[in-house]
């Protein structure tokens, strides 16, 4: 309010309808005095060509996983070299997302969940993770996050597992699951019967934990 100049950020623009673009054009093509606009997205090509020839467009990259980690044992001292790791590789170069990761690790309810998916696939129990799942067969959002904080805790395991032998499911059934992981998500995303990838999902983590 007293700065000489206003910047509203509008995050996801690529999620906005084209009716909702068309809406926002005649401001972005004459904006008041000292207000700028800053929209975020994934691609840009999601936007109205309209849009586009409006705006400066800045390509961002996501950062290198060493600088991720450097920042979290900034920012967050005391864990341990693997749980850093496990984080910056979940986030993917996004170093909001793990700081987002570590912060709330052990205190949600997302991360319970995911840590009782993961007590149910070192015990080989698949009953007992489809049993966990079938409350997010209408909650797409939290099936993602438990999917996604599921995926840390694996790759946290995946990380002492390639330093060290021992007990356990090895590295190569770690990795086989991240890899299911990885394509649940963005399914998850889209337009899916949840209650079929839900199903899916205990049964293809079932095979790779029960194969030889």
């Amino acid at each position: 309010n007293e700065g000489r100049a206003k910047i509203f950020i509008l995050r996801n623009a690529h999620e906005m309808t084209v009716q909702a673009q068309n809406a926002l054009l005649k401001v972005i093509e004459e904006p008041p005095n000292n207000v700028y606009f800053v929209l975020t997205c994934e691609n840009k090509n999601q936007m109205l060509t309209t849009i586009r020839s409006r705006c400066a467009s800045l390509a961002t990259s996501p950062v290198d996983t060493e600088s991720v980690v450097m920042v979290l044992e900034q920012r967050l001292p005391g864990r341990t070299a693997e749980e850093y790791e496990a984080a910056a590789s979940v986030a993917g170069g996004n170093i909001g997302a793990a700081l987002g990761l570590m912060e709330h690790e052990g205190t949600d309810d997302s991360y319970q969940k995911a840590k009782a998916v993961w007590e149910a696939i070192k015990a080989h129990k698949e009953l007992d993770m489809l049993l966990i799942l079938s409350g997010y067969q209408r909650d797409k959002d939290g099936f993602i996050l438990l999917l996604e904080t599921l995926r840390m805790i694996i790759a946290k395991e995946l990380i002492a597992a390639e330093r060290k032998s021992g007990r356990g499911l090895s590295a190569l059934r770690l990795a086989k699951i991240i890899d299911i992981i990885d394509e649940t998500i963005p399914a998850a995303g889209g337009n899916v019967n949840m209650l079929l990838l839900v199903s899916l999902f205990p049964a293809r983590v079932g095979r790779v934990i029960s194969s030889r």
